[in-house]
């Protein structure tokens, strides 16, 4: 038996079996419980990161990639000063800290997932769409302004338009007062 299995089998068993989770998967460094509806791993990273982390699968969508844990903590709105100060620990009393602190987390907020409420699990795909959908759009902004730096700086007004165009929605007042101009100084030419 790991280290790590006994620290997580102290923290997270009351857990797992009061919501009918099994053991299914046991490693140095990982440890896998599953019910009926998802399935719940745990696993540190003690060579690189030192991190230790959880996620959540429902098996109710198979071809969904595991939810992690500060979506797990968004998603049921768990208060920012409850969740952990990080996740690296590198010696092993931080790693059973952490997978306390975790557990009681899970235990507190975490229930409607463990359970299979269909709502908290639509919540939580929902969110992982709308971070994606944030993501994309902070990227593609971000890639507009930089090409539209290039294009200002050697006065290419019709390639300032062209990239910041795409992204107008996402502008804010100064970068429009730029594309503006650079559509008059474009059409002028």
């Amino acid at each position: 038996m790991s280290e790590f299995f006994s620290m997580v089998d102290a923290t997270f068993a009351d857990l797992a079996r009061s919501h009918g989770f099994c053991l299914v998967e046991q490693g140095r460094v990982s440890v896998v419980y599953e019910s009926r509806v998802c399935v719940l791993s745990l696993g540190h990273d003690d060579q690189r990161s030192f991190e230790v982390g959880i996620s959540l699968a429902s098996k109710s969508e198979p071809n969904q990639p595991a939810f992690t844990f500060e979506e797990i903590l968004r998603s049921q709105s768990v208060p920012v000063s409850r969740w952990p100060q990080g996740y690296s620990a590198r010696d092993p009393q931080h790693v059973r800290r952490l997978l306390e602190e975790m557990a009681d987390i899970m235990g507190r907020y975490a229930l409607p997932l463990l359970e299979g409420d269909s709502v908290a699990w639509s919540r939580l795909a929902s969110q992982r769409r709308t971070d994606c959908i944030e993501y994309a759009n902070a990227t593609a902004l971000r890639h507009a302004r930089q090409a539209a730096e290039i294009a200002w700086a050697s006065r290419d007004y019709a390639k300032v338009v062209e990239a910041l165009q795409r992204v107008r929605p996402q502008l804010g007042k100064a970068d429009l007062a730029k594309l503006d101009y650079a559509m008059k100084k474009a059409t002028s030419s």
